[in-house]
């Protein structure tokens, strides 16, 4: 679903190894080969970065701009993106279900070392597959744009209806107060909504470009 205005001015995705591989086109043949992003809301964006080789599709065609990402590639295009270092040490991690053979593995080791991602925030397992909600999202983009929560006590963002209770609420109102998110026009969040391949290309363009963020966005605060 289109977010709430104004459009994005850009959009980046890294490519995503291990998971993906074999499965992309390569970056010169990409741009003529999509063929499920006309009139698609990020389609300029897209298009261009495809040419640029930012972002390819698949081999038969298609760029599934609406197909869900997962954790491990969303924690991915973050470590690329911030450009941090991968560490050849394959040491085990907190979370039981992603061992030094998985693909992600190097990732999600730079991004918790990063404090990208917390291990407090899921316990003894990451479930690397399972989609990236909008909630996570803000969290692990408010930790990579270096933001902290409001220190302020009490403070809650009210411009959506459907604001969480958990800490999470804190990393949303971040996010959205610094335009790296926005929410829809029915004045939701949707924080347990799954994040959709073309939604995390733009959240990861505002995190690079601040005149990509949103700032049309009004925000109203009140203390809880």
């Amino acid at each position: 679903m289109k977010l709430i205005k104004p459009l994005v001015v850009g959009v980046i995705l890294a490519l995503v190894a291990g998971s993906l591989a074999g499965t992309t086109l390569q970056p010169g043949q990409a741009a003529s080969q999509l063929k499920d992003i006309s009139g698609h809301w990020a389609e300029h964006y897209i298009l261009s970065l495809v040419k640029s080789g930012l972002i390819t599709g698949y081999e038969d065609g298609t760029f599934r701009p609406e197909k869900p990402i997962s954790r491990e590639e969303f924690v991915t295009i973050l470590v690329r993106a911030k450009q941090l270092p991968l560490s050849g040490n394959k040491t085990s991690l907190a979370f039981q279900d992603v061992t030094p053979q998985r693909w992600s593995y190097p990732y999600l080791q730079a991004a918790i070392k990063a404090g990208l991602v917390q291990t407090y925030d899921y316990g003894p397992r990451f479930d690397p597959t399972r989609a990236i909600s909008r909630a996570e999202m803000a969290t692990m983009l408010v930790r990579a744009a270096g933001l902290e929560p409001p220190k302020a006590p009490g403070l809650r963002l009210t411009s959506f209806t459907d604001m969480p209770s958990t800490s999470a609420r804190d990393y949303i109102t971040v996010a959205v107060a610094h335009g790296l998110l926005t929410g829809y026009p029915d004045h939701t969040f949707r924080p347990v909504a799954v994040t959709t391949r073309a939604e995390a290309a733009v959240t990861v363009t505002r995190l690079l470009t601040t005149e990509a963020r949103s700032a049309a966005w009004a925000e109203q605060y009140a203390a809880s």
